[in-house]
Protein backbone atom coordinates (compact mmCIF):
# COMPACT_ATOMS: atom_id res chain seq x y z
CA UNK A 1 0.00 0.00 0.00
CA UNK A 2 2.70 2.36 1.37
CA UNK A 3 4.28 1.70 -2.76
CA UNK A 4 1.00 2.17 -4.31
CA UNK A 5 0.96 5.79 -2.43
CA UNK A 6 4.54 6.90 -2.87
CA UNK A 7 3.95 5.53 -6.83
CA UNK A 8 0.81 7.85 -7.37
CA UNK A 9 2.22 10.94 -5.47
CA UNK A 10 4.98 10.73 -7.80
CA UNK A 11 2.51 10.16 -10.48
CA UNK A 12 0.48 13.60 -9.38
CA UNK A 13 3.53 15.68 -9.12
CA UNK A 14 5.14 14.83 -12.66
CA UNK A 15 1.94 15.04 -14.04
CA UNK A 16 0.68 18.86 -12.66
CA UNK A 17 4.12 19.98 -13.09
CA UNK A 18 4.78 18.74 -16.99
CA UNK A 19 1.13 20.09 -17.50
CA UNK A 20 1.20 23.38 -16.26
CA UNK A 21 -2.08 23.56 -15.25
CA UNK A 22 -1.40 25.81 -12.17
CA UNK A 23 0.32 28.83 -14.17
CA UNK A 24 -1.32 31.60 -13.53
CA UNK A 25 -3.20 30.48 -10.50
CA UNK A 26 -2.43 31.60 -6.95
CA UNK A 27 -0.29 28.49 -6.92
CA UNK A 28 1.85 29.66 -9.38
CA UNK A 29 5.05 30.33 -7.39
CA UNK A 30 4.90 26.85 -5.62
CA UNK A 31 3.83 25.60 -8.91
CA UNK A 32 7.63 27.05 -10.41
CA UNK A 33 9.38 25.68 -7.52
CA UNK A 34 7.70 21.93 -8.00
CA UNK A 35 8.47 22.41 -11.91
CA UNK A 36 12.54 23.02 -10.82
CA UNK A 37 12.44 20.00 -8.55
CA UNK A 38 11.19 17.66 -11.28
CA UNK A 39 13.10 19.22 -14.03
CA UNK A 40 16.38 18.56 -11.60
CA UNK A 41 15.33 15.28 -11.76
CA UNK A 42 14.66 14.87 -15.42
CA UNK A 43 18.05 16.19 -16.14
CA UNK A 44 19.65 13.52 -13.57
CA UNK A 45 17.84 11.03 -15.21
CA UNK A 46 18.60 12.28 -18.67
CA UNK A 47 22.36 11.64 -18.38
CA UNK A 48 22.56 8.72 -16.48
CA UNK A 49 20.40 7.08 -18.78
CA UNK A 50 22.66 8.75 -21.72
CA UNK A 51 25.61 7.36 -20.53
CA UNK A 52 23.98 3.72 -19.98
CA UNK A 53 22.92 4.17 -23.85
CA UNK A 54 26.49 4.90 -24.52
CA UNK A 55 28.41 2.20 -22.69
CA UNK A 56 25.55 -0.30 -23.43
CA UNK A 57 23.92 0.80 -26.89
CA UNK A 58 20.78 -0.09 -27.74
CA UNK A 59 19.87 -1.63 -23.98
CA UNK A 60 18.13 1.57 -22.65
CA UNK A 61 14.20 2.30 -23.98
CA UNK A 62 13.04 5.56 -24.49
CA UNK A 63 11.25 5.01 -27.88
CA UNK A 64 12.71 8.44 -29.31
CA UNK A 65 16.10 8.76 -30.64
CA UNK A 66 18.76 10.48 -28.23
CA UNK A 67 20.57 12.66 -30.71
CA UNK A 68 16.93 14.22 -31.37
CA UNK A 69 16.49 14.96 -27.34
CA UNK A 70 20.14 16.30 -26.98
CA UNK A 71 19.58 18.80 -30.42
CA UNK A 72 15.90 20.05 -28.30
CA UNK A 73 18.05 20.62 -25.19
CA UNK A 74 20.42 22.85 -27.48
CA UNK A 75 17.23 25.42 -28.34
CA UNK A 76 16.83 27.35 -24.90
CA UNK A 77 21.06 27.37 -25.21
CA UNK A 78 21.17 29.22 -28.82
CA UNK A 79 18.03 31.07 -28.20
CA UNK A 80 19.79 32.98 -24.61
CA UNK A 81 22.74 33.79 -26.75
CA UNK A 82 20.63 35.19 -29.44
CA UNK A 83 18.24 37.42 -27.30
CA UNK A 84 21.98 38.47 -25.83
CA UNK A 85 23.14 40.06 -28.97
CA UNK A 86 20.25 41.50 -30.39
CA UNK A 87 19.20 42.68 -27.35
CA UNK A 88 21.00 42.92 -24.37
CA UNK A 89 19.20 40.41 -22.79
CA UNK A 90 21.81 38.70 -20.11
CA UNK A 91 22.11 34.99 -20.39
CA UNK A 92 21.12 33.45 -17.22
CA UNK A 93 18.06 35.44 -18.56
CA UNK A 94 17.72 34.33 -21.29
CA UNK A 95 18.43 31.06 -19.97
CA UNK A 96 16.13 30.36 -16.96
CA UNK A 97 13.32 31.60 -18.89
CA UNK A 98 13.26 28.48 -20.74
CA UNK A 99 13.84 26.16 -18.36
CA UNK A 100 10.32 24.36 -18.56
CA UNK A 101 11.11 24.10 -22.00
CA UNK A 102 13.55 20.90 -20.56
CA UNK A 103 10.42 19.23 -19.28
CA UNK A 104 10.44 17.44 -22.34
CA UNK A 105 12.82 15.00 -20.38
CA UNK A 106 9.61 13.33 -19.32
CA UNK A 107 10.00 11.10 -21.59
CA UNK A 108 12.58 9.60 -19.92
CA UNK A 109 9.95 8.99 -16.75
CA UNK A 110 7.70 6.57 -18.59
CA UNK A 111 10.84 4.27 -19.09
CA UNK A 112 11.32 3.35 -15.93
CA UNK A 113 7.80 3.61 -14.97
CA UNK A 114 6.13 1.13 -17.09
CA UNK A 115 9.72 -1.27 -16.82
CA UNK A 116 9.15 -1.21 -12.86
CA UNK A 117 5.18 -0.88 -12.65
CA UNK A 118 3.08 -4.35 -13.31
CA UNK A 119 0.40 -2.50 -13.87
CA UNK A 120 1.99 1.29 -14.95
CA UNK A 121 -0.78 1.74 -17.92
CA UNK A 122 -4.17 1.73 -15.35
CA UNK A 123 -1.87 3.30 -12.21
CA UNK A 124 -1.61 6.49 -15.44
CA UNK A 125 -5.09 6.43 -16.15
CA UNK A 126 -6.82 6.54 -12.88
CA UNK A 127 -4.64 9.37 -11.89
CA UNK A 128 -5.02 11.63 -14.55
CA UNK A 129 -9.12 10.67 -14.67
CA UNK A 130 -8.74 11.66 -11.00
CA UNK A 131 -7.08 15.04 -12.11
CA UNK A 132 -9.61 15.86 -14.36
CA UNK A 133 -12.81 15.63 -12.02
CA UNK A 134 -10.76 17.59 -9.57
CA UNK A 135 -9.56 20.04 -12.10
CA UNK A 136 -13.83 19.76 -13.52
CA UNK A 137 -14.96 20.32 -10.07
CA UNK A 138 -12.58 23.49 -9.21
CA UNK A 139 -12.97 25.26 -12.35
CA UNK A 140 -16.46 24.93 -12.28
CA UNK A 141 -17.02 25.98 -8.69
CA UNK A 142 -14.82 28.47 -9.03
CA UNK A 143 -16.53 30.13 -12.20
CA UNK A 144 -20.11 30.06 -10.73
CA UNK A 145 -19.20 31.06 -7.19
CA UNK A 146 -16.70 34.37 -8.58
CA UNK A 147 -17.59 35.74 -11.72
CA UNK A 148 -15.23 38.30 -12.37
CA UNK A 149 -12.73 37.70 -9.76
CA UNK A 150 -9.00 38.26 -10.84
CA UNK A 151 -5.87 37.63 -8.87
CA UNK A 152 -2.43 39.00 -8.68
CA UNK A 153 0.64 36.92 -8.35
CA UNK A 154 4.25 38.42 -8.41
CA UNK A 155 6.60 36.54 -10.25
CA UNK A 156 9.45 33.62 -9.31
CA UNK A 157 12.34 36.70 -8.33
CA UNK A 158 10.02 39.31 -7.26
CA UNK A 159 11.04 41.89 -9.69
CA UNK A 160 6.77 42.08 -11.00
CA UNK A 161 3.61 40.78 -10.56
CA UNK A 162 1.38 39.46 -12.89
CA UNK A 163 -2.66 39.67 -12.74
CA UNK A 164 -4.90 36.70 -14.12
CA UNK A 165 -8.34 36.28 -14.27
CA UNK A 166 -10.77 33.47 -14.44
CA UNK A 167 -9.78 32.07 -17.57
CA UNK A 168 -6.43 31.30 -16.48
CA UNK A 169 -8.20 28.32 -14.88
CA UNK A 170 -7.88 25.72 -17.73
CA UNK A 171 -6.59 22.67 -16.73
CA UNK A 172 -4.98 19.91 -19.05
CA UNK A 173 -6.78 17.17 -17.76
CA UNK A 174 -10.10 18.43 -18.32
CA UNK A 175 -10.09 17.86 -22.15
CA UNK A 176 -7.54 14.64 -21.54
CA UNK A 177 -10.68 12.99 -19.41
CA UNK A 178 -13.17 14.25 -21.89
CA UNK A 179 -11.31 12.22 -24.99
CA UNK A 180 -11.02 9.47 -22.74
CA UNK A 181 -14.90 9.19 -22.46
CA UNK A 182 -15.54 9.78 -26.18
CA UNK A 183 -12.86 6.62 -26.48
CA UNK A 184 -14.75 4.84 -23.79
CA UNK A 185 -18.47 5.28 -25.45
CA UNK A 186 -17.08 4.08 -28.56
CA UNK A 187 -15.85 0.89 -27.00
CA UNK A 188 -19.21 0.43 -24.93
CA UNK A 189 -21.88 1.88 -26.78
CA UNK A 190 -23.18 3.28 -23.03
CA UNK A 191 -24.94 7.07 -23.53
CA UNK A 192 -23.02 8.14 -20.14
CA UNK A 193 -19.82 8.25 -20.96
CA UNK A 194 -21.40 10.31 -24.36
CA UNK A 195 -22.36 12.68 -21.42
CA UNK A 196 -19.75 12.72 -19.56
CA UNK A 197 -17.79 13.57 -22.53
CA UNK A 198 -19.86 17.00 -23.04
CA UNK A 199 -19.78 17.34 -19.42
CA UNK A 200 -15.70 17.66 -19.67
CA UNK A 201 -15.28 19.66 -23.16
CA UNK A 202 -18.22 22.13 -22.24
CA UNK A 203 -16.36 24.00 -20.00
CA UNK A 204 -13.24 25.04 -21.93
CA UNK A 205 -16.04 25.32 -24.77
CA UNK A 206 -18.80 27.33 -23.35
CA UNK A 207 -17.06 28.49 -19.52
CA UNK A 208 -14.05 29.84 -21.27
CA UNK A 209 -15.45 30.82 -24.96
CA UNK A 210 -12.22 28.67 -26.08
CA UNK A 211 -12.64 29.71 -30.01
CA UNK A 212 -9.43 27.88 -31.37
CA UNK A 213 -10.23 24.82 -28.96
CA UNK A 214 -14.19 24.58 -30.40
CA UNK A 215 -12.99 24.45 -33.86
CA UNK A 216 -9.57 22.32 -33.64
CA UNK A 217 -12.10 19.67 -30.80
CA UNK A 218 -14.50 19.72 -33.68
CA UNK A 219 -12.24 18.54 -36.32
CA UNK A 220 -10.83 15.96 -33.78
CA UNK A 221 -14.01 14.62 -33.47
CA UNK A 222 -14.71 14.61 -37.08
CA UNK A 223 -11.44 12.57 -37.73
CA UNK A 224 -12.71 10.28 -34.58
CA UNK A 225 -15.94 9.89 -35.66
CA UNK A 226 -14.45 8.51 -39.11
CA UNK A 227 -11.34 6.43 -38.34
CA UNK A 228 -13.14 4.99 -35.20
CA UNK A 229 -16.76 3.91 -35.18
CA UNK A 230 -17.85 1.20 -37.60
CA UNK A 231 -20.98 1.93 -39.64
CA UNK A 232 -23.39 1.35 -36.91
CA UNK A 233 -21.50 3.39 -34.75
CA UNK A 234 -21.30 6.52 -36.93
CA UNK A 235 -25.62 6.24 -37.52
CA UNK A 236 -25.84 5.67 -33.58
CA UNK A 237 -23.65 8.69 -32.70
CA UNK A 238 -24.70 10.63 -35.02
CA UNK A 239 -28.39 10.48 -34.07
CA UNK A 240 -27.45 10.98 -30.88
CA UNK A 241 -26.06 14.11 -31.47
CA UNK A 242 -29.23 15.44 -33.66
CA UNK A 243 -31.04 14.73 -30.38
CA UNK A 244 -28.55 16.29 -28.32
CA UNK A 245 -28.11 19.57 -30.93
CA UNK A 246 -32.03 19.60 -31.06
CA UNK A 247 -33.08 19.71 -27.54
CA UNK A 248 -30.59 22.50 -26.86
CA UNK A 249 -31.90 24.72 -30.13
CA UNK A 250 -35.02 24.41 -28.40
CA UNK A 251 -33.75 25.77 -24.89
CA UNK A 252 -31.69 28.06 -26.30
CA UNK A 253 -34.70 29.65 -28.79
CA UNK A 254 -37.11 29.36 -25.37
CA UNK A 255 -35.19 30.80 -22.49
CA UNK A 256 -33.86 34.31 -23.39
CA UNK A 257 -30.44 34.61 -21.19
CA UNK A 258 -29.27 30.89 -23.42
CA UNK A 259 -30.40 33.10 -26.63
CA UNK A 260 -28.08 35.97 -25.71
CA UNK A 261 -25.15 33.82 -24.35
CA UNK A 262 -25.19 31.92 -27.55
CA UNK A 263 -25.39 35.22 -29.92
CA UNK A 264 -22.48 36.37 -27.48
CA UNK A 265 -20.51 33.42 -28.50
CA UNK A 266 -21.50 33.95 -32.49
CA UNK A 267 -20.35 36.98 -32.60
CA UNK A 268 -16.90 36.31 -30.71
CA UNK A 269 -16.17 33.49 -33.57
CA UNK A 270 -17.17 36.45 -35.99
CA UNK A 271 -14.44 38.60 -34.59
CA UNK A 272 -12.13 36.19 -34.72
CA UNK A 273 -12.56 34.93 -38.12
CA UNK A 274 -12.50 38.64 -39.44
CA UNK A 275 -9.01 39.51 -37.34
CA UNK A 276 -7.94 35.99 -39.08
CA UNK A 277 -8.94 37.90 -42.80
CA UNK A 278 -6.78 41.03 -42.00
CA UNK A 279 -9.72 43.00 -41.35
CA UNK A 280 -9.89 45.12 -38.01
CA UNK A 281 -12.95 44.38 -35.69
CA UNK A 282 -14.60 45.33 -32.78
CA UNK A 283 -13.64 42.44 -30.00
CA UNK A 284 -10.05 43.82 -28.65
CA UNK A 285 -8.50 40.08 -28.23
CA UNK A 286 -9.48 39.50 -32.07
CA UNK A 287 -7.25 42.74 -32.86
CA UNK A 288 -4.50 42.39 -30.57
CA UNK A 289 -3.85 38.77 -32.01
CA UNK A 290 -3.26 40.81 -35.39
CA UNK A 291 -1.22 42.91 -33.94
CA UNK A 292 1.30 40.44 -32.54
CA UNK A 293 1.51 38.97 -35.81
CA UNK A 294 2.47 42.04 -37.35
CA UNK A 295 4.71 42.49 -34.89
CA UNK A 296 6.22 39.35 -35.35
CA UNK A 297 6.51 39.28 -38.84
CA UNK A 298 9.12 42.47 -38.95
CA UNK A 299 11.48 40.50 -37.13
CA UNK A 300 11.19 37.19 -38.74
CA UNK A 301 11.92 39.10 -42.06
CA UNK A 302 15.49 39.61 -40.76
CA UNK A 303 15.50 36.42 -38.36
CA UNK A 304 14.02 33.45 -39.97
CA UNK A 305 16.41 31.04 -39.70
CA UNK A 306 17.12 31.00 -35.78
CA UNK A 307 14.77 33.97 -34.41
CA UNK A 308 15.46 36.23 -32.16
CA UNK A 309 15.72 33.92 -28.85
CA UNK A 310 13.69 33.47 -26.22
CA UNK A 311 12.59 36.62 -24.38
CA UNK A 312 11.49 37.42 -21.08
CA UNK A 313 8.67 40.09 -20.11
CA UNK A 314 10.69 43.21 -19.37
CA UNK A 315 12.73 42.84 -22.27
CA UNK A 316 10.17 42.63 -24.83
CA UNK A 317 8.38 45.14 -23.26
CA UNK A 318 11.13 47.52 -23.46
CA UNK A 319 12.58 46.87 -26.77
CA UNK A 320 9.49 45.43 -28.91
CA UNK A 321 5.93 46.39 -27.58
CA UNK A 322 4.27 46.90 -24.42
CA UNK A 323 1.81 44.33 -25.46
CA UNK A 324 3.15 41.47 -27.35
CA UNK A 325 3.14 37.82 -26.36
CA UNK A 326 4.90 34.86 -28.70
CA UNK A 327 2.78 32.19 -26.92
CA UNK A 328 -0.36 34.04 -28.16
CA UNK A 329 0.13 33.47 -31.74
CA UNK A 330 0.95 29.72 -32.46
CA UNK A 331 3.27 28.70 -34.81
CA UNK A 332 3.86 32.34 -35.68
CA UNK A 333 5.46 32.85 -32.25
CA UNK A 334 7.68 30.02 -32.59
CA UNK A 335 9.26 31.25 -35.86
CA UNK A 336 9.62 34.14 -34.04
CA UNK A 337 11.38 33.14 -31.32
CA UNK A 338 13.40 30.27 -32.64
CA UNK A 339 13.51 30.84 -36.01
CA UNK A 340 12.31 28.08 -38.84
CA UNK A 341 15.11 25.47 -37.53
CA UNK A 342 13.45 25.92 -34.28
CA UNK A 343 10.25 25.70 -35.54
CA UNK A 344 11.27 22.40 -37.56
CA UNK A 345 13.11 20.77 -34.30
CA UNK A 346 10.10 21.17 -31.77
CA UNK A 347 7.87 19.98 -35.28
CA UNK A 348 9.69 17.01 -35.45
CA UNK A 349 7.76 15.21 -32.27
CA UNK A 350 5.02 15.11 -35.06
CA UNK A 351 7.23 11.95 -36.59
CA UNK A 352 6.80 10.28 -33.44
CA UNK A 353 3.12 10.60 -32.54
CA UNK A 354 2.18 10.13 -36.49
CA UNK A 355 3.93 6.49 -36.17
CA UNK A 356 1.61 5.72 -32.54
CA UNK A 357 -1.59 7.45 -34.30
CA UNK A 358 -1.45 5.37 -37.03
CA UNK A 359 -0.57 2.01 -34.82
CA UNK A 360 -3.95 0.48 -34.72
CA UNK A 361 -3.38 -1.34 -31.19
CA UNK A 362 -4.13 1.68 -29.64
CA UNK A 363 -7.92 0.60 -30.38
CA UNK A 364 -6.88 -1.93 -27.83
CA UNK A 365 -7.25 0.45 -24.65
CA UNK A 366 -9.97 3.23 -24.34
CA UNK A 367 -7.14 5.47 -22.03
CA UNK A 368 -4.56 4.97 -25.01
CA UNK A 369 -7.06 5.76 -27.78
CA UNK A 370 -8.44 8.91 -25.69
CA UNK A 371 -4.80 10.42 -25.19
CA UNK A 372 -3.73 9.98 -28.94
CA UNK A 373 -6.41 12.05 -29.59
CA UNK A 374 -5.98 14.63 -27.43
CA UNK A 375 -2.48 14.95 -28.59
CA UNK A 376 -3.91 15.19 -31.34
CA UNK A 377 -6.44 18.21 -30.58
CA UNK A 378 -3.35 19.71 -29.16
CA UNK A 379 -0.94 19.89 -32.15
CA UNK A 380 -4.29 21.21 -33.99
CA UNK A 381 -4.29 24.02 -31.09
CA UNK A 382 -1.12 24.68 -32.14
CA UNK A 383 -1.49 26.71 -35.35
CA UNK A 384 -2.95 29.34 -33.22
CA UNK A 385 -1.86 29.06 -29.74
CA UNK A 386 1.55 28.30 -28.04
CA UNK A 387 0.85 24.29 -27.47
CA UNK A 388 3.67 23.29 -29.32
CA UNK A 389 6.46 24.72 -27.81
CA UNK A 390 4.69 26.45 -24.58
CA UNK A 391 3.61 23.17 -23.27
CA UNK A 392 6.10 20.71 -24.57
CA UNK A 393 6.40 19.02 -21.25
CA UNK A 394 3.19 17.61 -21.70
CA UNK A 395 3.41 16.78 -25.27
CA UNK A 396 6.51 14.55 -24.09
CA UNK A 397 4.47 12.95 -21.29
CA UNK A 398 1.75 12.23 -23.82
CA UNK A 399 4.11 10.93 -26.18
CA UNK A 400 5.49 8.66 -23.58
CA UNK A 401 2.15 7.46 -22.21
CA UNK A 402 1.46 6.35 -25.84
CA UNK A 403 5.18 5.04 -26.52
CA UNK A 404 5.42 3.00 -23.83
CA UNK A 405 1.72 2.06 -23.19
CA UNK A 406 1.45 0.76 -26.20
CA UNK A 407 4.58 -1.59 -26.24
CA UNK A 408 3.32 -2.48 -22.53
CA UNK A 409 -0.21 -3.47 -24.36
CA UNK A 410 1.85 -5.24 -26.99
CA UNK A 411 3.61 -7.07 -24.47
CA UNK A 412 0.28 -8.52 -22.63
CA UNK A 413 -1.52 -9.55 -26.14
CA UNK A 414 1.58 -11.39 -27.33
CA UNK A 415 1.75 -13.31 -23.96
CA UNK A 416 -2.21 -14.46 -24.19
CA UNK A 417 -1.82 -15.45 -27.53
Amino acid sequence: MKELIFNRFVLIITAVACSGCLMGTPLQLFAIQMNIAVLLLNFAVFFWVLLLHIVKRGKIFTGISYTYLLLLSSLPVVASIIAFSLFGQDLISGFTGNLAFYNFYIILFHVFYFKFRNNALNEIKLTIVTLGWISLIVCYFVQVAFPGLEFTVPSFDGTTTYTYNLYSLGPAFIPWTGMYYLAKYKETAKAKYLLLFFLFISYIVVMQNARAFTLALLLCVIIFYLREFSLKGKWKLGFSIFVLLFISSILILAIPQLNNFFSDKVESFQAALGAASGKEVEEVSANARLLEVNIAYTYIQDYYLLGVGFLKGNTTEKNISSYFFASDIGLVGIVFNYGLIGLLLIGYQLKYFVVEFKNRILKADTFLLGTAYYMLLRYMLSVTTGELLYSIGLSFMLLGILIHGRRNLEGKLAANT
